[in-house]
């Protein structure tokens, strides 16, 4: 089969794939072969012809000018034009015809293409024609498919070189025999890469399988060696022939000299693919020495700026600006030693481009970045630091780790430092060495001991703590080294993190704080105010400034916990109060007792949490489960005790635990680290970041998505509160709320959320806001650079000085020397104006360098002042003129806000769990209807965990002071109305006396200034949860419409003035419905009135879409930076719609569009342009929500994605809540079809004019198509457009893509769950231990399904099993079918038992964890000294051992390992109780010192049924497997759970205490719990009277009792074979094979049973030679004929040798279900192997299964004698019962 042959089988496979979608109404189907050639297309209609099925459906008509000489028929020939085709009759059902270069075809329309395209993206079309014939198995075409799939994807390959590489590999399978791996390396050359036929073989087998796996291969093959055969180097740089022949001679008798001529005829050729090129491709480049030619050749090093233009002429042309290219050049001549801003704006311009580079984008990653990163909270250092260290990371190899290196070595060097800065870095983070994964190395000593080392120098007479506050006594230096890769090859990267303590800021009070509370953990305290300054100056409370409040404790500055002896111990007082409660009434006695054991339970957990805080440090699971108590203790309140008396003595005081009052007038309190939620809010982040940096060093692929978002996000997350975000303040003996004003170090303030005016201003930091006025600067400034030399900003409304002073300090980076800017501070309270104007004078003071501060308002000589505009001064520079250009609100309309509660539904089902819900990702803002005058935000986040909504619960019932329903919860918010006169007057003030008004807040919604006649003319979305930018103007635009008109008139479109200016005024009402911005660029720049018509008309072409659905217009450069791109590189329109799907569930229809507006002379450009921008962002969208899975940013994106719909929720239909919508978005539930579009429109000249109306391309790479309208299409669409008339027709005469005819509907790519490895590794309530996968595994024992459990298989039935439905897990299914109903009275139904039994077995987990982790540390370094290789690919406990999976390799085999057995176990102790082989891995055993239970409920819990047609369970539980955790089964009717079906008969072995008896048990009752008696008989034999059966014998299942004597026992087994025999006769006479074909076409009362004959301990007995004989020969003819018959086996015995166990007897038992034995003798009799006598014992399994490749160890499950007792009798009454 040559490379035709393919092509001809792969479009006949392609047209028969779309055939077999066509129904009989269909029509006909018309189907056109796409430019293609002529011998392809031959070949294709050659392979139809000689089909008839396909032959008989399809009328074929191609060109004969296109297949002229290729031998077809006549009958598929046509002389006319393909466009003749378009309307033409047809007899079949389909039509095939094919386009010449000369003919229209293209144009075609509603005919389906199949082209290259078309045909690459199908495998199968190549693979299943290639391997017919072959013998290849499933898993090897699979592989086939999937590595053509992978290198379809690499690059765009012609479809002669991907057919040739297909026939190549077929010819290296058919000639050579190769597996399909090293055949396909063999085929290489067809795709002009270097033959290598091992190149695949390095994969593992489970890998070719994997897609990203090839791809990365074949990436390394383009990458790494194409350039070779091009004579360059693999960063393109040229290799010169004498180079190489340099090289060659160096190397040349290491290579055979049959090859030498081949080489030197490639070094004299030029460059490029040519025959001599061709001939050393061909070579076996690895194999026979060829690349030893390339590899000694020096690479040229390149400086970055050389090395950048290479990059971008290479692999980028066209993407650098002529601005680009001039910085380039300039970069080249200076240092390189020190960044400046220009360098970090051309690296984030090019981020993106530079990505396809990993090693260049690092090196410049390193010199943008390369400076040390300094922080306040070490935990934010460590993120940014990681974020540093894999940006820089040129490859990512395992294995990873990071070693943390403090630069203070010394104790001396230790206690140099500020004691109280070192004392409160010790105690917050000393946790971390023990929460991160063990892969993260601290060489850090002392520090996390330093209070023990400060105690041991305070003993030295001369010694004195250091109390300085200079810089270097106050931080920590550390260095973070990332390594990647072992050996040589191993790649370092380095950062430095300087950590700084705050000596003023609150915090450093904390350690001896925590001691206090741990004498009296629930004191109630109260901290003061300090009013005045030490400069006699009126301050305001701040925590950056513990001199703002008066010492709790003597005179230690920031303490907030007094003496014990001076507050109220809650401890004591809520006791009584609740005793006096009850006494009076107010609490009825039960109810008092409840809340009486609530309180003890969490107080006693709150103690040892502060404890465990003292003891290990923050984020201790003691410090987790209190919270959990908490909320108990809150819900017991909310049930026992209502009314505002218990409110007040009882509730009040239990909500102001943590939460430290400030005394004064105005109410406020500091919510500290010990507050019960903060401190599970702290545990939480903690576990968050351990769960990042374990998936970062463990994954094998690290997919951070948009790295730079990712992290900048995950810091914001670490920086917000968590909880809690609202508290109780007191003021007159009343209850107010308080919020969340500032954080910081874990302490929050917390003050009134609306504040009177006359009250202190907070301490927000104004630095973010003044970088927001900077970047609006330069947006105003470009589009009026006039006002460069007269610039002025108000601040109105502004409190404080620090917002002035920021601000100029933010204007001062403005570098352009032309530029001159007065900000003028202006205030409507005239007190306030003169307080921040003498702030201001108090604080330049004397300094000759301080900004020029004046009262004079407009009159200045300096580049920047600050002025204050004094109250009704107008200064307006002209009648018809604004005084001031810009106008800045921060946080101005928030402050007008009255305070709110609103009902929330109450919906337990779906609350989130404490450690998965993250409060900063929820959007604060609550939706709100037509009303679109108010605003509300939230003050807390809308979505909770269970302790928060019991805490809000409690805080509403206390301001509000009353209770609620027990459906609903509370929410306070914000609220504004520009209804309110206030503030309608304000915005009408501010607007009146500047050009714009930028509203920095997180309040004010562009709706409703919209409302109020006032255009916004940007809106800019920062963030999910936080502040808004809004600019709004009521400047008058009068001169928009005239550029609109004015283009508009340079079409001719024929229209009247009055049209002319109505479609004018539409067009711009249309683009502000899209945003203002877009009216504000096309009114100062007239080239935008362009940009605005084409935005328009996109908008309008893509509305049509909708067909009349609802939907929502977002500009997408308001939200570029949100989105995490520059305004320029983005496209402009994002659309969306909900509509229903067919199941009435929500789906999100998305369109993207770029549009340009361009004259003729700019088309290519614009095209160009257009398409990059398109293709940009949807491949950044679509990379972000269906990527492959493990992208880290995949939340973020669905989180915004979700909440932009805030912004504009007209895109829901009234059948849809909004916070359905958004809640399914965020979870990936709400499936979304995402299409692109790129509309360029051509205006002119007028003599460019055609008839066509344009034309329609693909953008390449994502599902996007480019429109491209001549003037001619223009006009028409601008007429349709005033006409109302439907645009489509004009829309599909471009061409024959339809893309708005069909969707395709996605769900989101699955979600990483890293955040759950979370908690410490090494210490109590930790995670799974450092494993090779970013999650962890489930405890053996769980009670929960396996995550793999939904898609067990059935077994093979001829009717087969229905399905049900997927949120229902297996276990559960197995559950309701094991009993549907609870038994009546008082009885407990079986399954009821399950459930409520199941998981009552716990584990030490952080025990075990820390075992495993030591074990598998002392096992490597054991095998190491032996000289053995020992990499470690996992660890997982099981209930015996621990499994060590090694690598395996030339340097460790099993038997190194086994010959080594007794010496680990007499000199490491270490017993090894298996060594198990498995593909590229030795998997060891070893023994745990303390073994876990595996109870038989778990394993009831967790199984699945494997029920036969006829009703029959055939798979029964043997126990727990220990390499993966998973159930063992033993399948008699087939396979099922990934287990083959094994023989009918087993054989059961096992020492005294070994745990055979208890195996039978459990074997019996599982057969019994999962099948009727009427289904299932059991018979049991036992020598030794019964006495381990006594409870069993009374299951239905068992008939005629326990057989206690031999006559009794062969009469039994006599019977059997009677009745086997009996069954065969049936079989015969219903034309059956086999029991279970019988019972399928039997009624149910003449179902025949399976039946059990269960033999215990027959060795016994087989000591008789009379028995021996009878069982030996009844068993031979039952070990037979017994399967079909439905008849099994089970013989048990401590010790089958060959004396009690005859040779035909043990053939016949095929499954062998060994436990420990005494020998290696036994063993090997009974498991046919040596290893069954190193097992422990109690129930430990080695299991040799008939079917399976090797032998399983499990742990058999246990059940005390009463729990076998309880299962008997609720067996008992069930039974009769249906089970199915």
């Amino acid at each position: 089969m040559n490379a035709l042959d393919l092509i001809g089988a792969a479009g006949a496979a392609a047209l028969g794939e779309r055939l077999q979608g066509l129904g009989p109404d269909s029509g006909t189907a018309r189907f056109m072969l796409d430019r293609l050639t002529g011998p392809q297309v031959a070949a294709i209609v050659r392979q139809l012809v000689s089909d008839p099925s396909i032959q008989s459906r399809v009328k074929i008509a191609v060109p004969r000018a296109l297949v002229d000489g290729q031998g077809l028929p006549e009958t598929v020939l046509t002389d006319e034009r393909t466009v003749a085709w378009r309307h033409a009759e047809c007899d079949r059902p389909a039509l095939l015809i094919a386009n010449t270069d000369d003919d229209q075809g293209a144009s075609l329309h509603d005919v389906a293409l199949i082209g290259a395209k078309e045909l690459k993206e199908g495998p199968a079309y190549w693979v299943l024609p290639a391997s017919d014939g072959l013998g290849l198995p499933a898993e090897h075409i699979d592989a086939w498919q999937t590595a053509l799939k992978a290198l379809s994807s690499v690059d765009d390959w012609p479809l002669a070189q991907l057919s040739n590489y297909v026939a190549m590999t077929r010819e290296a399978i058919e000639a050579m025999s190769f597996p399909v791996a090293d055949a396909l390396g063999w085929a290489l050359p067809a795709l002009q890469l270097p033959r290598d036929t091992g190149y695949f073989r390095s994969q593992r087998p489970k890998d070719f399988q994997q897609q990203n796996r090839w791809r990365r291969l074949f990436d390394k093959l383009i990458s790494d060696r194409r350039p070779l055969l091009s004579k360059q180097r693999p960063n393109r740089q040229p290799i010169e022939s004498e180079e190489l022949q340099d090289q060659f001679d160096t190397v040349r008798d290491e290579i055979a000299a049959q090859l030498h001529p081949t080489i030197q005829a490639f070094i004299a050729s030029p460059a490029g693919w040519r025959e001599e090129t061709e001939k050393l491709a061909e070579l076996e480049w690895e194999q026979d020495n060829i690349l030893l030619v390339f590899s000694g050749l020096r690479l040229k090093k390149l400086k970055l700026p050389e090395e950048t233009i290479q990059f971008f002429d290479y692999e980028r042309p066209d993407r650098l600006s002529d601005a680009d290219k001039s910085y380039l050049g300039d970069l080249k001549g200076r240092s390189l030693k020190e960044s400046r801003e220009d360098d970090r704006e051309f690296f984030e311009a090019h981020r993106e481009d530079l990505a396809a580079n990993r090693q260049l984008r690092a090196k410049w990653e390193k010199f943008v970045y390369g400076r040390p990163i300094e922080c306040t909270d070490f935990l934010d250092g460590l993120v940014r630091s990681i974020e540093r260290l894999f940006a820089q990371l040129g490859t990512l190899k395992m294995p990873r780790r990071i070693e943390i290196r403090s630069a203070r070595r010394t104790k001396t060097q230790w206690l140099d430092m500020n004691a109280d800065v070192a004392r409160a870095f010790s105690l917050k983070y000393k946790a971390l060495p023990q929460t991160l994964p063990q892969a993260v190395s601290w060489d850090t000593p002392h520090i996390f001991e330093f209070e023990a080392l400060l105690d041991a120098a305070r003993k030295r007479r001369k010694f004195r703590e250091n109390v300085s506050t200079s810089r270097v006594n106050i931080q920590i230096k550390f260095d973070l080294t990332l390594t990647v890769g072992g050996g040589s090859s191993a790649e370092k990267n380095t950062v430095q993190l300087i950590w700084r303590g705050e000596p003023n800021a609150i915090g450093l009070a904390l350690p001896d704080d925590l001691a206090r509370l741990e004498k009296n953990p629930f004191g109630i305290a109260e901290v003061s105010r300090m009013l005045v300054s030490k400069k006699g100056a009126m301050q305001s409370v701040s925590l950056a400034d513990v001199g703002t409040l008066q010492p709790s404790f003597r005179q230690d500055a920031g303490s907030l916990v007094p003496r014990s002896t001076n507050v109220e111990d809650l401890g004591k007082t809520l006791p009584r109060s609740i005793k006096a409660a009850v006494g009076v009434g107010r609490i009825s006695p039960p109810a008092g007792t409840d809340l009486g054991e609530a309180w003890t339970a969490f107080a006693k957990g709150y103690t040892a949490a502060i404890e465990d805080w003292r003891s290990n440090g923050m984020g201790g699971k003691p410090q987790l489960d209190q919270v959990d108590l908490y909320a108990d203790l809150l819900e017991q309140l909310r049930r026992s005790a209502p009314g505002d008396l218990n409110r007040r003595d009882l509730w009040e005081p239990i909500l102001r635990i943590g939460a430290v009052q400030i005394a004064g007038t105005a109410p406020a309190a500091i919510v500290a680290p010990w507050h019960p939620m903060r401190m599970a809010a702290t545990a939480v982040k903690m576990r968050a970041l351990c769960g990042l940096v374990h998936h970062l060093l463990k994954a094998e692929e690290v997919n951070f998505g948009d790295q730079r978002l990712f992290f900048a996000d995950l810091r914001a997350e670490l920086k917000h509160p968590y909880y809690p975000e609202a508290v109780p303040g007191f003021t007159g003996g009343e209850a107010v709320l308080l919020t969340e004003t500032s954080t910081l170090n874990d302490y929050s303030l917390m003050e009134r959320p609306v504040r009177d005016p006359s009250e202190a201003s907070t301490d927000v930091d104004p630095a973010e806001a003044a970088r927001e006025i900077r970047g609006l600067i330069g947006r105003y400034l470009d589009l009026q650079p006039h006002e460069r030399a007269n610039l002025s900003i108000m601040l109105y409304n502004c409190d404080a000085a620090g917002l002035p002073l920021a601000t100029v300090n933010a204007l001062g980076s403005v570098h352009e020397d032309e530029v001159h800017c007065n900000v003028l501070v202006r205030h409507r309270d005239r007190s306030k104006l003169n307080k921040v104007y003498t702030d201001l004078l108090d604080q330049s003071g004397s300094d000759p360098d301080a900004i020029v501060v004046s009262e004079t308002s407009l009159n200045f000589m300096s580049k920047l002042r600050i002025g204050v505009m004094l109250e009704g001064g107008s200064g307006r520079r002209a009648p018809d003129e604004r005084s001031v250009d810009v106008a800045f609100l921060h946080d101005v309309v928030s402050r007008q806000a009255r305070e709110a509660w609103f009902s929330v539904p109450r919906n337990d089902d779906t609350d989130p769990l404490i450690l998965d819900h993250v409060p900063p990702r929820w959007s604060y803002r609550r939706v709100v209807g037509e009303e679109q005058l108010t605003a509300t935000s939230y003050l807390v986040s809308p979505r909770q965990p269970r302790i928060g909504w019991c805490y809000l619960d409690a805080l509403a019932a206390v301001i509000r002071k009353q209770s609620h329903r027990d459906s609903e919860h509370y929410l306070p918010a914000r609220q504004i109305s520009l209804q309110d006169h206030g503030l309608e007057a304000m915005f009408k003030d501010v607007h009146g006396l500047a050009e714009w008004v930028a509203t920095y807040d997180d309040l004010l919604d562009k709706r409703q200034l919209a409302a109020q006649g006032i255009k916004v003319i940007r809106y800019r979305r920062e963030r999910t949860h936080g502040r808004n930018m809004v600019v709004s103007s009521t400047s008058d635009l009068r001169v928009l419409p005239v550029l609109v008109r004015r283009r508009l008139d340079q079409l001719s479109l024929g229209l009247s003035d009055d049209r002319l200016t109505a479609l004018a005024h539409r067009m711009i009402a249309d683009a502000t419905a899209i945003s203002g911005d877009i009216i504000l660029r096309a009114a100062k720049r007239g080239v935008s009135a362009g940009e605005l018509i084409g935005l328009v008309l996109s908008r309008a072409v893509v509305a049509e879409e909708f067909l009349q659905r609802p939907a929502s217009w977002f500009l997408l450069d308001d939200y570029a930076q949100w989105l995490g791109q520059r305004e320029e590189g983005i496209a402009d329109i994002l659309a969306l719609s909900v509509d229903p799907s067919a199941d009435g569930r929500p789906r999100l229809r998305a369109v993207v569009t770029e549009a340009k507006y361009v004259e003729a002379s700019g088309l290519a450009e614009a095209k160009r342009h257009s398409g990059q921008q398109l293709r940009q962002t949807m491949r950044r969208i679509e990379d972000a929500l269906f990527g492959d899975p493990g992208r880290l940013d995949r939340d973020l994106w669905l989180s915004r994605l979700a909440d932009i719909l805030l912004d504009e929720p007209s895109a829901l239909s009234s059948r849809f809540s909004l916070e359905d919508v958004r809640n399914g978005i965020r979870n990936g539930t709400v499936e979304i079809d995402l299409k692109g579009y790129s509309h360029v429109f051509v205006s002119g000249p007028a003599e460019t004019t055609t008839g066509s109306a344009g034309d329609q391309d693909e953008v390449t790479e994502v599902h996007g198509v480019q429109e491209v309208y001549t003037r001619e299409g223009l006009r028409q669409l601008i007429k349709a457009y005033e006409a109302s008339d439907p645009l489509m027709p004009i829309r599909s005469s471009l061409g024959d893509r339809r893309p708005w005819e069909n969707s395709d509907f996605r769900v989101p790519a699955p979600r990483v769950r890293w955040t759950t490895n979370g908690g410490p590794t090494k210490g109590p309530g930790g995670p799974a231990p450092d494993g090779n996968a970013p999650s962890p595994t489930p405890p053996p024992t769980s009670s929960l399904p396996p995550s793999g459990a939904a898609t067990t298989s059935v077994a093979e039935t001829t009717v087969k099993e229905v399905v049900t439905p997927s949120n229902t897990g297996p276990a559960q299914r197995a559950a309701e079918e094991i009993s549907d109903q609870v038994l009546s009275g008082t009885e407990e139904s079986f399954a009821a038992m399950v459930s409520r039994r199941a998981g009552q077995i716990q584990s030490e987990a952080g025990e075990d964890d820390q075992w495993l982790e030591a074990t598998a540390s002392r096992l490597r370094t054991a095998l190491m000294g032996y000289n053995l290789q020992a990499k470690i690919a996992g660890i997982r406990l099981t209930p015996n051992a621990a499994l060590v999976r090694f690598v395996g390799s030339d340097r460790l085999r099993v038997e190194d390992i086994e010959a080594k057995q007794s010496a680990l176990l007499t000199t490491h102790g270490l017993r090894l109780i298996s060594v198990s082989p498995l593909p590229g891995e030795i998997v060891v055993g070893v023994a745990r010192p303390k073994r876990q239970i595996v109870s038989m409920w778990d394993l009831w819990a967790r199984r699945a049924l494997n029920r036969n047609a006829a009703g029959l369970n055939t798979s029964f539980l043997l126990g727990l497997r220990e390499l993966d955790g998973e159930i063992l089964y033993l399948n008699l009717g087939g396979p099922f759970a990934g287990g083959s079906q094994h023989d009918p008969h087993t054989l059961i072995a096992g020492a005294t205490g070994s745990g055979k008896s208890v195996l039978i048990q459990a074997l019996i009752l599982d057969i019994a719990a999962t099948n009727s008696s009427a289904l299932v008989h059991i018979h049991l034999i036992d020598p030794k009277m019964g006495v381990d059966y006594s409870a069993i014998e009374h299951l239905p299942h068992v008939k005629g009792g326990i057989v206690i004597d031999q006559a009794a026992a062969i009469e039994m087994m006599e019977g059997l074979v009677v009745e086997m025999d009996r069954r065969y006769e049936l079989f015969r006479q219903n034309g059956a094979r086999d029991i279970r074909s019988f019972n399928i076409k039997a009624a149910p009362e003449a179902r025949l049973p399976m039946k059990f004959l269960i033999h215990d301990e027959f060795a016994e007995w087989m000591l008789t030679e009379d028995y021996k004989g009878a069982v030996t020969s009844i068993v031979s003819r039952l070990g037979v004929k017994a399967r079909a018959a439905g008849i099994h086996l089970v013989f048990a015995a401590q010790r089958p040798d060959a004396g009690v166990m005859p040779v035909q007897l043990r053939d016949n038992l095929g499954n062998r279900l060994i436990l420990k034995v005494a020998s290696v003798g036994t063993s090997e009799i009974a498991l046919g192997t040596k290893g069954a006598e190193n097992l422990l014992g109690l129930g430990h399994l080695a299991a040799r299964l008939s079917g399976e490749p090797s032998t399983v160890f499990a742990q058999a499950p246990f059940l005390s004698d009463e729990d076998i007792e309880d299962v008997v009798s609720a067996i008992n009454s069930q039974d009769g019962r249906s089970v199915d």
